[in-house]
Formats: structure tokens, C-alpha cells, sequence
């Protein structure tokens, strides 16, 4: 009897401890609260950074800094000054370079028919990148258009990384005309035409300096453009599509993991980027011809579930017009482990993992005194406050110095206070005094118990 009252309440004072006890070591109940601050010291991983102090500066966030994050969501980035000061600061696409393309020529095909009509999906033939290969019209070799009306010009804009703004015509010398041109764009399968722009007058009137042999374009780039004469011309010797001043996609950047079986039966590959990278794309290259339908998983922790991140057909073929192979699948995510599951056959080798990201640097005021330090790798770092940088703002590029990396930092978990142990060890001895009184007072029911 003594010995179950005895229990019964150490159960119940093990029950009634504070909750905040219980998840002491929880890596997310340990997560320091939104607004603490931490200090430099309290990261696994630090950068120096110089730059002109008072001017707002960035760093093209490397490669090191990914590897040591220890959060999934990269929150674990801190930037501080000379005096230990925390700085504000955000993460931006690293903005890409603004130029001109050069102008290019542009593949074009005659169109003929004689009631007019424009050419439908079945009367292009287009290969498995979307180029033209040929054109194949309906009224065996009729003058284009009919009489009366001019050509109808099919040009392939589909190799273009950027839509041109216009498109300049070029005749064989000595030949004029005017006429007004018609406009229309494609869709992707070729189905169907739509009017783009309104009708415009392109003219040759010899060595005048009055020719008008430029269209202009305007909207959204299509991959296919229709040039429909009103008025016979000349034939074209060529068009050449120039290009306004665009700003290029942010730089990406890559690597490489090789992937390891994770069992003898060879249907499933594991992969580990060995970071924390904030990725938009991943591919799997085939070591030899194949093909193979794969579902391809991520987690963000070695002991996590696995998430699936979608279906790929791998293929790797070599034929007369070189090698095929398939296009990367596209992902947001940072998760460093990744798996690849195939959903037919074994693989006959490990397929080696392409992890791509698109390059992001961290930008800063350059308060206090420099120099600055970029500190990183911390499992409970709380969320950041961010800080607005309008959008199109230049910042100067700081310099990146001294790198340390302390892989014993940013894993523990916070520090006890003294006033926190000097109360748990006065509540240790109440409950052992308790114990005794409960214990002493079972000993006297005993006694008096007749049975």
C-alpha cells in the first residue's frame, strides 16, 4: 500500500511540471522568438565584409554559406557590424546584366494558297524543339494568295531567347513596291492565327531614302509570326529580327551529386547536395542510352519523410541529329536530400544529379562601422524582420574576406538561466519532502489498517 501511494504521487508531480520543461530540447520549441536578437557567436559560420560604410552594398550569397545553413528555410542568416550590432538586410535574385541582342536572321517559309486561308497545324511540319522544317502548301506551287493579293510569309522565331521589337525586310536590289502587311502571331501547337497588329505600310522606292522596310512588333513574343502582303512585292531575300535593350534572367548555377543505390534491388537513388540551396531545377543524366519513368523525392532532413516532388521520363538516345536527352523538371525547394525512384525498370547505373540554383545575394546598408559580418548556421534562429530595397535599387559589391565555419556552433540548444536551475533544484527538494510526508503518512495508514 505505502509503495503504491508512493508512486502515485511522483506521477503526479511528473504530470504537473511546466510544460516549457517537457520540450526543453525540441529544436523548435528551443527557436529563439521573433524580435531576439543573437550575437555573431552563436552562428556555426561567419564571412568579413568590406564596403563603403553609409552606402547600401551586396554580396553574392557563395556557395560555403549554403553548405553551412542548418535551417530549411535559410533563416539562419544574420548580417552584424564591427561593434556586434545586428544590420538589416534582404535576399534578392542577383539582378542580371542588361545589353542589346544582336540581330538575327530569321528563317522564313512561303505560304500558297489560293482561297487565302492561312496555314493550319497539319500543313507545318516542326520537329521535337519546335523549329520549322517545312511547309507544305495545298495548291502545288499556285502564285501565293491568289490575284491580286500579295505572299504569305510563315516566319520560325522560335530559337529566340528574346521578342524581337522589329523585323527589317530585305528585297533584291532594284525591285520596288508597297504594300500593307498584316500581322499574326501562332499558338504553341500551330492550331490557330490571331491578328496582332494593326495593318502597316512597308515601300521600296529605290535609292530614294524614303523606303519603309522595317515592321514593327509589339506584345508578348510569339515563337511563330505570319507576314501577310495585301499587294504583290518582290520576293524576300531575307528578314532579320532586331531586339530592344533587355535585362537577362538572373545567372544559375549548378552541381553535381552522385547518387547511391539505396537498396540491392536498384529502383530507387539517393542524393545529398551537401547544402541548403535555394533550387529551381534538378536533373538526373542517364550514364548510357535508356529510358526510365521516375518519381523524384526530396526531404530536408536526413531522417525526415519523403515529399514528392513530381514525375520525370528519363531518356538519353543518340541518333543522326546528335543525342537526346530530357529537360530538367522545375522545383522550388532547398531540401539538400533528394531521391529518384524509378516506376518500370532497375537502373542499370546511378544516373548523376544535377542541382541548379539561381544565384541570390544578400543586400545591406553599410551602417555602424565596418567591417561587416555575414553570420550563418544556426538551427534556432528566429524569422528576420525583412528590409525593403525597391525594386531596380543598385547596391556596390562588397568585398568577401575571412571565412570561418565552427561546426560545434548553432546545434545546441539555449542556455539555462541560474534563476531557472536555482528553481528547479527548490522544487527537486519539495518534492522530495513531499515524497517523505506522503511516504511517513502511508506507513501510519498501514498501521492502523486492520487487515
Amino acid at each position: 500500500m505505502r509503495k503504491a501511494v508512493c508512486l502515485l504521487f511522483l506521477l503526479a508531480l511528473w504530470r504537473a511540471r511546466p510544460a516549457a520543461a517537457e520540450g526543453a530540447f525540441d529544436e523548435e520549441e528551443a527557436e529563439m522568438p521573433a524580435g531576439k536578437e543573437m550575437e555573431s557567436g552563436e552562428f556555426a559560420g561567419s564571412l568579413v565584409l568590406a564596403g563603403r560604410e553609409g552606402r547600401l552594398l551586396s554580396l553574392e550569397i557563395p556557395g560555403e554559406v549554403y553548405r553551412g545553413l542548418k535551417r530549411a528555410d535559410m533563416a539562419d542568416m544574420r548580417i552584424f557590424d564591427a561593434g556586434g550590432l545586428p544590420v538589416p538586410f534582404a535576399v534578392r535574385p542577383v539582378p542580371g546584366a542588361v545589353f542589346t541582342p544582336p540581330p538575327l536572321d530569321v528563317p522564313f517559309f512561303v505560304w500558297e494558297e489560293e482561297n487565302g486561308a492561312l496555314p493550319a497545324g497539319t500543313d507545318i511540319v516542326i520537329d521535337a524543339s519546335g523549329t520549322v522544317v517545312r511547309v507544305n502548301s495545298r495548291n502545288g506551287g499556285t502564285a501565293a494568295g491568289g490575284a491580286g493579293s500579295g505572299p504569305v510569309y510563315l516566319l520560325d522565331c522560335s530559337r529566340f531567347g528574346y521578342a524581337p521589337s522589329s523585323l527589317v525586310l530585305s528585297v533584291e536590289e532594284g525591285n520596288n513596291y508597297n504594300s500593307a502587311v498584316r500581322l499574326f502571331s501562332g499558338t504553341e501547337d500551330l492550331s490557330r492565327w490571331q491578328e496582332t497588329e494593326r495593318r502597316q505600310i512597308v515601300a521600296r522606292y529605290g535609292d530614294s531614302g524614303a523606303n519603309r522596310d522595317t515592321v514593327r512588333l509589339s506584345g508578348p513574343g510569339a515563337r511563330y509570326v505570319l507576314l501577310k502582303f495585301e499587294s504583290p512585292v518582290p520576293p524576300l531575300l531575307g528578314v532579320t529580327a532586331h531586339f530592344d535593350e533587355v535585362t537577362a534572367h538572373p545567372p544559375r548555377l549548378e552541381k553535381t551529386a552522385e547518387g547511391t543505390f539505396r537498396d540491392e534491388r536498384r529502383r530507387a537513388v539517393d542524393y545529398d547536395t551537401g547544402g541548403f540551396y535555394p533550387l529551381v531545377s534538378v536533373n538526373f543524366i542517364l550514364p548510357e542510352a535508356d529510358s526510365v519513368e521516375a518519381l523524384v523525392k526530396y526531404r530536408t532532413d536526413a531522417g525526415g519523410e519523403w515529399r514528392d516532388a513530381g514525375r520525370m521520363t528519363l531518356f538519353r538516345f543518340s541518333g543522326e541529329d546528335g543525342e537526346k536527352t530530357h529537360e530538367p523538371m522545375d522545383v522550388f525547394s532547398s531540401a539538400p536530400y533528394w531521391e529518384l525512384e524509378s516506376l518500370s525498370f532497375p537502373f542499370a547505373k546511378a544516373p548523376e544529379g544535377i542541382f541548379i540554383w539561381e544565384a541570390r545575394e544578400i543586400v545591406f546598408p553599410g551602417r555602424g562601422k565596418g567591417p561587416w559580418t555575414l553570420a550563418f548556421g544556426n538551427a534556432r534562429a528566429g524569422p528576420q524582420e525583412s528590409f525593403t530595397v525597391p525594386a531596380g535599387t543598385a547596391a556596390e559589391k562588397a568585398v568577401a574576406g575571412e571565412f570561418a565555419y565552427r561546426e560545434d556552433r548553432g546545434d545546441s540548444p539555449p542556455p539555462r538561466r541560474f534563476g531557472e536551475f536555482l528553481l528547479w533544484g527548490i522544487l527537486g527538494m519539495a518534492a522530495l519532502v513531499l515524497t517523505g510526508l506522503a511516504c511517513y503518512a502511508a506507513g501510519i495508514i498501514k498501521k492502523g489498517d486492520p487487515s
